[in-house]
């Protein structure tokens, strides 16, 4: 990773902070800014703003989420009916700390937490919202469910192909929501029907994935290697090494692949 750009990027993030009157405090051991915003503390990882900038050389993604922090922040709505069609299931690594999160294991290394979507940014939710929202994390999980289901039908479905084998993944707006595309109802049904069940996938990074057919896991697990510790390593939200084997009934790991 280059330093001196990582450094660059970092304090123009925290420059178009200060513009809108936003000031970082300091880095938390977990790698996350944690910003002043009035009497809210916003805890942001920059870690694919870090990415994006060393692929591109591109610094208005990190002047577009400090407008949209100061405009919306981590404020999140009091009331259910106006909270609820930003909910939406996201990921994160047996590594991070939980806490208070509403989170559900998914795989040995791999967990689904539930986010506030608002301009551009995520606010994880806690059981403190559920008591204010005055729900249960069933309605909470059935809303992000339907919410993803939506944001598939805004999104499309691609496939490129491997010496003629076929990888599937999703283009979307909605990047850092990708996680709740692959563990979508829809996209499952729809894989089920064009790849058949099992089909496998990998998901090294939050707005990262590729899903594959049977007939080719030997093939892809061969060759996927390199790519998954690469979105891993480099991503500010790494999600899994694992290979997922999705059936009608559950998602489940058949191996990892290790990181040196």
């Amino acid at each position: 990773m280059d330093n001196q750009k990582t450094e660059n990027i970092l304090n123009i993030f925290s420059e178009a902070l200060a513009s809108h009157g936003l000031n970082v405090l300091n880095t938390d051991e977990q790698g996350f800014m944690l910003i002043q915003k009035g009497e809210d503390t916003l805890k942001i990882n920059a870690g694919n703003l870090v990415k994006e900038y060393l692929q591109t050389g591109d610094d208005t993604p990190a002047k577009t989420l400090a407008a949209a922090l100061a405009e919306h922040g981590a404020e999140v709505p009091q009331n259910w009916e106006k909270a609820k069609e930003s909910v939406y299931m996201s990921f994160q690594n047996h590594e991070f700390d939980f806490s208070t999160l509403i989170h559900i294991p998914v795989t040995a290394m791999l967990a689904a937490v539930f986010v506030y979507e608002t301009g551009g940014s995520q606010v994880y939710i806690t059981q403190n919202e559920l008591d204010t929202w005055k729900i249960d994390s069933e309605t909470l999980r059935d809303q992000a469910f339907a919410n993803a289901e939506a944001l598939l039908r805004q999104s499309s479905i691609n496939a490129t192909a491997v010496e003629d084998r076929e990888l599937i993944y999703i283009d979307t707006e909605a990047h850092a929501l990708k996680g709740a595309l692959l563990f979508s109802y829809g996209f499952k049904e729809q894989m089920g029907v064009q790849l058949g069940y099992p089909f496998y996938g990998i998901f090294p990074a939050r707005d990262f994935f590729y899903v594959f057919a049977e007939a080719n896991l030997d093939f892809f697990c061969n060759r996927l290697g390199g790519v998954v510790k690469e979105e891993y390593l480099a991503t500010g939200y790494p999600a899994t090494t694992e290979i997922l084997k999705f059936t009608q009934d559950d998602v489940t790991a058949i191996g990892a692949y290790e990181i040196e």
